[in-house]
C-alpha cells in the first residue's frame, strides 16, 4: 500500500505542475502462468493491470487470477505486483531504476510477500535492441537474478512482430526460493514471439497483442516442468489527456 501512495504523490505533484500523466489499463489472458522459465500455473489465467506514466516515472499494478479452479481459486487473485519505476534515454540507450512489490495470496503461504529492486539497460541497435536486467530481493530472498535479453522488431505490414530470446541467472538463495534448488548458476532460456496491432481508427488509445513463447529452466535438480509452451491476448488501452 505505501507505494501506491507513493505513487500517487508523485502523480498530485506533476498534476499540480501542469505536466498529466498518460494513463492506461491491460486486459490479457495466457494459456498459463510461466515466470523465469517455471510455470506458476499450467492452466489458463487473467492478467489485469493499470498503470499511470509521466516523465518517465511509471506505476503499475499487476494481478494473476485463475481461470479454472485448478487450486480451489478460480477467479481469485494468486499474485499482485506493484511497481514503481523510472527511465531515462541516453542516446541510444535507456536506463531503468525500479521496485517491484509482490504479494502472493494464493499459495496457502508457501511465497511470503517480497520485493525487488532492479535495474535494466537497453540499447536499440541497428538490427536488434539489447537489454541487461538485474533483479535484487530485498526483503525475504536476499537473491539476485540477472537476465539479458536480445530481440528484434520488424513490421509487417500493419503488425509489429518481435521477437526476443532471453536467458537467466541467479544466486542460490533466488534458485532456492522460486526452484526449490539450493545451487548458483543458469536458471532458464525463454524465446517469445508477440504480433501487436493498432487499428487505425483507435491507434491513438488502444492496441492488441499476440503472443506465443517457449521457456525451458535450466536447473538440473529442478523437480517441476522444465518445459513450457504459452500463448496469450492482450487488449491494451491508454489515455493521454489533452492529446
Amino acid at each position: 500500500m505505501r507505494y501506491a501512495v507513493i505513487a500517487a504523490l508523485l502523480l498530485l505533484g506533476q498534476a499540480a505542475s501542469g505536466a498529466l500523466p498518460t494513463i492506461g489499463a491491460d486486459l490479457g489472458a495466457q494459456s498459463r502462468y510461466v515466470w523465469r522459465g517455471a510455470a506458476f500455473n499450467t492452466e489458463p489465467v487473467l492478467w489485469p493491470d493499470v498503470w499511470a506514466s509521466w516523465n518517465g516515472v511509471t506505476f503499475t499494478a499487476w494481478s494473476s487470477l485463475d481461470l479454472t479452479n485448478v487450486k480451489d481459486e478460480a477467479f481469485q487473485p494468486t499474485d499482485v505486483g506493484l511497481f514503481l519505476e523510472y527511465a531515462r534515454g541516453f542516446g541510444p540507450v535507456t536506463g531503468t531504476v525500479g521496485y517491484g512489490h509482490y504479494i502472493y495470496p494464493g499459495y496457502a503461504g508457501a511465497f511470503p510477500t517480497t520485493g525487488e529492486a532492479y535495474l535494466k539497460a537497453k540499447a536499440d541497435l541497428k538490427v536488434l535492441s539489447a537489454t541487461l536486467a538485474g533483479n535484487l530481493d530485498l526483503i525475504e530472498v536476499k537473491g539476485l537474478y540477472v537476465s539479458p535479453t536480445l530481440a528484434r522488431s520488424q513490421a509487417l505490414g500493419p503488425v509489429n512482430a518481435t521477437l526476443s530470446l532471453a536467458c537467466g541467472f541467479g544466486t542460490d538463495k533466488h534458485n532456492v526460493y522460486y526452484y526449490g534448488v539450493n545451487k548458483t548458476g543458469l536458471t532458464d532460456f525463454t524465446g517469445t514471439l508477440s504480433l501487436a496491432y493498432a487499428p487505425p481508427a483507435l491507434a491513438s488509445f488502444m492496441s492488441v497483442t499476440a503472443n506465443g513463447g517457449y521457456a525451458r529452466v535450466l536447473l538440473a535438480d529442478f523437480a517441476g516442468t522444465k518445459q513450457n509452451l504459452w500463448c496469450g491476448l492482450t487488449f491494451n488501452f491508454f489515455f493521454r489527456p489533452g492529446s
